[in-house]
């Protein structure tokens, strides 16, 4: 099928660089948005063992030269146990490429990222809208599925570890892993577990879905809970002419979360260790083998109703060309969104009171910081000004809500040598006081 042009391919605007990188005119069926992302979350969020499944079946004629991995050791309930307690963070990406591309510079069409937390058996997948504009190191202001290209072009190998860094000044949050893939077969994989099971929620017709023979033609999924073959959850998820790209990405996350309860039943995670060759061999990642089977019995203990599921969606841009090519974020609106998806469970336990001081000579700075963190859900019971100025934030911890200091200290970037603790005769009826400082970035 062709692949149908997304906002922004190939045309020339604010953004030259975009037709600039590589004009992509009427695709050959080759990277579904829904293939490699399906792959990457179950990779990652329990249904790695179907993954495995789908790689050595549907893709053992791919041709990646890579090393080969020994296999590693280890069945059933004798997989290694992932040993940390904190927030482990992947960002999955799916690239945009076709056979004759391979090897070449290449933006992402999918960004992911996927989070689990090994304390609260929980986890989360945000995904970022392929043009957005963000600030690219070395190449200015640009769309961020650009990242992976600009990488890539700079030095060969080079694309993820910029994708990284993008993603992480973006969300504030660190990005301690990749996953990146570049095949298809998104039908072949769900009809091999005998189809998924989805509800739908709004009706879905389209009238221009792209054919093989680069035509179009009609379809619909009614409302209620549908049970698809490959075919129709690819449909279902690749179509865009219904709604937008965001409405999209909802139903591709859906179909990602009824994939994954589906590669659940098959309990082949015994099996992993000896199918891991086959998994390093079909995708580029920097994941450690060992943590890979760690992590994946991890995921299997989360419950599904303990996996968030969201989108930087349209409510939380501006589309800058007034055409869906280039999308600005709307200051304020990120936050909360990465509070939803990646807090930490320890800080949420303490529910810790927190009073907000101004420092500085700059008015309404210390409501401003208070109404950020409020949309981040922290408890904010009172806001004032210092006694004397500050040339450097402070955060001074009163009842030893450690957790709580520590995400904060990270969300204000403050340093270790600011952070305090109370001596036994200080009193206060707040867990934690942050006494902004001049070095506060602007709101």
């Amino acid at each position: 099928m062709p692949q149908h042009s997304g906002p922004g391919r190939g045309r020339q605007g604010r953004y030259p660089h975009d037709g600039a990188i590589r004009q992509k005119q009427k695709r050959k069926s080759s990277l579904p948005f829904l293939t490699i992302t399906t792959l990457c979350i179950l990779f990652v969020l329990g249904g790695l063992y179907f993954g495995c499944v789908f790689i050595t079946t549907a893709f053992s004629w791919i041709p990646i030269p890579r090393p080969p991995v020994p296999i590693i050791g280890g069945q059933g309930d004798n997989l290694p146990s992932w040993k940390g307690t904190d927030r482990v963070n992947i960002l999955l990406l799916g690239l945009d490429q076709r056979e004759d591309e391979r090897g070449q510079p290449t933006r992402s069409d999918t960004m992911i990222v996927v989070t689990l937390d090994p304390v609260s058996k929980s986890a989360g997948m945000l995904s970022i809208p392929r043009d957005l504009l963000v600030q690219i190191p070395g190449h200015g202001e640009n769309k961020i599925n650009t990242a992976n290209f600009f990488g890539d072009v700079d030095k060969k190998g080079n694309g993820p570890l910029l994708a990284k860094k993008v993603v992480q000044d973006l969300l504030g949050v660190p990005i301690h892993y990749y996953a990146r893939i570049d095949f298809a077969g998104f039908e072949k994989m769900i009809d091999m577990v005998g189809g998924v099971d989805v509800d739908v929620d709004k009706a879905l017709k389209d009238d221009e879905y792209p054919t093989e023979n680069y035509g179009v033609m009609r379809i619909y999924v009614p409302v209620g809970l549908q049970h698809m073959d490959g075919r129709t959850a690819l449909r279902y998820a690749r179509s865009r002419h219904e709604d937008s790209d965001f409405g999209r990405a909802q139903r591709q996350r859906k179909v990602l979360l009824a994939a994954r309860d589906k590669a659940l039943q098959l309990n082949l995670l015994p099996k992993l260790p000896g199918m891991l060759n086959a998994i390093l061999q079909s995708i580029q990642t920097d994941i450690p083998p060992t943590d890979m089977l760690a992590l994946a019995r991890l995921a299997k203990d989360i419950d599904s109703s303990s996996i968030v599921s969201r989108s930087i969606d349209e409510s939380m841009v501006e589309d800058v060309n007034r055409e869906g090519s280039s999308l600005q974020l709307r200051p304020g609106e990120l936050p909360k969104l990465v509070s939803q998806v990646f807090s930490d469970s320890r800080s949420k336990q303490e529910a810790a009171k927190i009073e907000v001081q101004n420092g500085t000579s700059r008015a309404g700075l210390a409501a401003s910081v208070a109404n950020t963190l409020k949309s981040a859900s922290y408890t904010v019971v009172r806001i004032g000004n210092a006694t004397t100025d500050y040339k450097e934030t402070v955060i001074i911890n009163y009842s030893g809500k450690s957790a709580t200091v520590a995400a904060l200290a990270k969300m204000l970037k403050v340093p270790a040598k600011n952070i305090r603790n109370a001596s036994a005769g200080d009193k206060s009826d707040v867990d934690v006081l942050i006494i902004l400082g001049q070095d506060t970035p602007a709101p």
